[in-house]
Order: structure tokens, then C-alpha cells, then sequence
């Protein structure tokens, strides 16, 4: 089986697709819980007034049921495996401390500044969030179970992929957008006589009638279609100054725009003492992730590998991680370790109207030899908590690498 390389929207934002599910790996605490509460917190009362129209009140009960039913047998397996998942934890005497998880949301927050709003905003969707990275961590936990590291081995793996620790340096894109030149025109004209600031016209443009318009960001990095222009983007910034601004450049027969550089941030070399917790978790993935590799004759060395793999997936989303190539080649083991989990665990489904989820788990935990048991406990498998795309099986495209990471 063989890696791909991402096209379209695959891989946009491999970290804030831990949201992708509203209801997806909610539990309790480190234990997992019962899902009543999110995070230790209680999740809202079912009468909490949502939103008021006229003199109807739209309540938390209301979302809830409207999510259910549009989305109830996708999360309901999720929820049930991250019980799975923490149970497990627990019999192995380990468990995914607060530390940890908000020692990671600070490290991915660090790194995509798309969870600000997010993170300050509190309340059940940062809950959720931080739920999922809990189990992400623990799934980390459960798969590297067993495998011991040196404070050498721990600082040889930093030093030996320090580039993918350390901070490139970083330019900061404001970008206007119109479908007439004319109006291009003018904006450039405006910025550089100063009669209007680029957040003015970021405003102008994004109330204007003109959905070309609508795109222009004062940060051009938080665009859903940024991954795409930065290719041929970059290098005219890289020639501007800060506070420089491009000529307007035509991107598509009704699409003009003008870039302007409003920040620059020097490059800086990651502290081993600081993310020694996070280096330690990467070496185990690591070690998890050789032996995934391994398995497939057509992979290149592992330390190529993971560089291309990191190619291949930087095209997509400009904020990954080395923890995220880990966790992307670490797919299958990671379905693996569901399938594994239903099959051990004993789970019943005591809504008569999710049939169709008993039966994964009837299949899963079905005795070895019964028609269907390899089927459902493969099929059904929950995607892994970081929400990278399995590699399924599709071939090898430009130089991404063949592995064995799908499921």
C-alpha cells in the first residue's frame, strides 16, 4: 500500500480538522468518562437559550438533536472508541494528564493561528478540542506502549530532525482582491499615496458586491485557498520589504490582486529543553512508524520517507508538523489498535434506533471465523484522532513515498 499525495482540500489544516466531528471524542476526563460532561466541564443544561428568533428560542437541545440526527452514527462509533481507547489506557496504568493536553494546544496553537479564536472564545467547541487531542495522546500513548527512550536517543532524534523543530523565518501577507483591474488599480494607488490602510480596503472590499472581493485578508495565510496560491506567491514576497507592495498581477481572467508584506519574523532554532516532552513523543511515533515502513520493499530509508512525506503533505497545509507526517504514516496502526479494541471490548448499543452501529461492533467482536468479523472490525474502524487522511491504497504520485500507512 502506498501513500498518495494530497490534492484539493485534503489535507487543509490537519489541525483544526480535529473538529471536523462537533460530537467526536468527547469523554469526561482522563478516564474517558460517560460523555456527559466534556473536559470535566459540563457541556451546557438541554434548555440554554442558543439563539432568539423573534419570539422563539432556538436551545442547546435543539442543535443537539439536529446533530444527531444528521450526524449520529458517524459519532456515536467515535465516542464509544474513545472510551475504548481510555479504558485501555487505564488497565496499562496510564493516563493523558491536563498538563499535557494544554501543553499540546499550546504547541498547535503556536503553529496555527486559526485556533486563536477558538481557544479564547472557550466554551464546548475548545472542550471538544481539547477532547480530541486527549485521545490523540492517548492513542500515541497505547501504540508506543512498551518502548523506552534515552535522554541520548531523545536528543540525537531532536538533533538528527531539528528542521523540523526549529522556526522558519516568516512573512506575514495582506492580500486585496478585485474582478476589474481598474478597481485593483486604484487600491494599489491608494496604499502607496497612504490615503487608505490595507485594513480599510480588507473592509471595502470583503462589503462589496463582488465575491472575487470578498477574499482579500489582511492575513493571507488564514484563506482556505492559500496553500494554493503560496507556491507562486512566496517568491514575489520574499523579494519585498516589509510594507512592500507587488504591482497588481492577474491570477485569473476576472481575478486581480496586490500583495503587501505587513510583517516579517526572523527564523528561530527550537529549545530542546522546552519541547523535550514533544521530541519524546515524536521518537516513540517514530519508532511505531520504522516498522510500518518497513513492512512495504518499495518504501525508501525511513529518514527519506518522512521527508518526503513531508513534501508531499506541506503542499496542503503550511502548518504541519513533524508530528503530523508521524501520525499520517501511523494510520493504519492506529485503526488497527480500534479494531483491535472492539474486538476486546464488550460494548452495547442500547438505542434500538443505531442498529447499524451495533452491528459494527457485533461484527467486531464476532468470533474468529464468523462470516463478516475481519469485515466490520476493518471497515468500521474510527479515523484516527489527528484526522490525517488515510493513505488508502492509490498509487505513489510525483515523489511521494510508497508505504504501507494505509488501512
Amino acid at each position: 500500500m502506498q501513500i498518495f499525495k494530497p490534492k484539493g482540500a485534503a489535507l487543509a489544516g490537519l489541525t483544526c480538522a480535529l473538529l471536523g466531528a462537533s460530537l467526536a471524542g468527547c469523554n469526561s476526563g482522563n478516564n474517558g468518562g460517560s460523555g456527559a460532561a466534556i473536559g470535566g466541564a459540563a457541556v451546557g443544561n438541554s434548555s440554554d437559550t442558543l439563539a432568539t428568533v423573534g419570539s422563539t428560542k432556538v436551545t442547546r437541545a435543539d442543535l443537539g438533536a439536529f446533530l444527531e440526527a444528521q450526524s449520529g452514527e458517524q459519532a456515536l462509533p467515535q465516542l464509544i472508541d474513545t472510551q475504548l481507547i481510555f479504558e485501555n489506557l487505564k488497565t496499562k496504568g496510564l493516563d493523558v494528564s491536563d498538563a499535557e493536553v494544554d501543553a499540546e494546544l499550546a504547541r498547535l496553537q503556536a503553529a496555527n493561528p486559526t485556533l486563536a479564536p477558538i481557544v479564547t472564545a472557550g466554551g464546548v467547541r475548545l472542550a471538544v478540542l481539547k477532547n480530541q487531542l486527549r485521545r490523540r495522546l492517548a492513542e500515541q500513548k497505547l501504540l508506543s506502549h512498551g518502548i523506552t527512550a534515552t535522554d541520548a536517543q531523545i536528543k540525537s532524534f531532536f538533533e538528527k530532525n531539528r528542521r523540523y523543530y526549529d522556526q522558519p523565518a516568516k512573512t506575514k501577507v495582506g492580500m486585496l482582491f478585485s474582478s476589474t483591474k481598474a478597481r485593483a488599480d486604484l487600491m494599489a494607488k491608494q496604499l502607496k499615496a497612504k490615503t487608505k490602510t490595507l485594513s480599510q480596503l480588507v473592509a471595502e472590499q470583503k462589503s462589496a458586491n463582488d465575491p472575487v472581493a470578498a477574499n482579500s485578508a489582511e492575513d493571507a495565510s488564514q484563506l482556505p485557498i492559500w496553500p494554493q496560491l503560496a507556491p507562486s506567491i512566496t517568491p514575489i514576497t520574499d523579494k519585498l520589504p516589509k510594507g512592500g507592495i507587488s504591482p497588481v498581477r492577474q491570477l485569473a481572467p476576472q481575478a486581480y490582486a496586490i500583495l503587501v508584506v505587513t510583517d516579517r519574523t526572523a527564523s528561530v532554532k527550537a529549545d530542546f529543553a522546552k519541547i523535550r516532552a514533544q521530541v519524546e513523543r515524536d521518537y516513540k511515533a517514530a519508532e511505531v512508524a520504522k516498522k510500518t515502513v518497513a513492512q512495504n520493499p518499495q518504501n525508501p530509508p525511513f529518514d527519506e520517507t518522512i521527508k518526503r512525506t513531508y513534501e508531499a503533505l506541506s503542499a496542503q497545509s503550511p502548518t504541519l508538523t513533524l508530528s503530523d507526517v508521524l501520525g499520517y504514516i501511523n494510520q493504519t496502526a492506529s485503526n488497527n489498535l480500534i479494531a483491535s479494541l472492539r474486538t476486546a471490548g464488550n460494548v452495547q448499543i442500547d438505542d434500538a434506533s443505531y442498529a447499524t452501529v451495533a452491528q459494527q461492533y457485533q461484527a467486531a467482536g464476532a468470533p474468529s471465523g464468523t462470516p463478516g468479523a475481519t469485515e466490520g472490525a476493518a471497515n468500521n474502524s474510527a479515523p484516527a484522532a489527528n484526522s490525517a487522511p488515510a493513505a488508502n491504497s492509490a498509487p505513489a504520485a510525483n515523489s511521494a513515498p510508497a508505504t504501507n500507512a494505509a488501512p
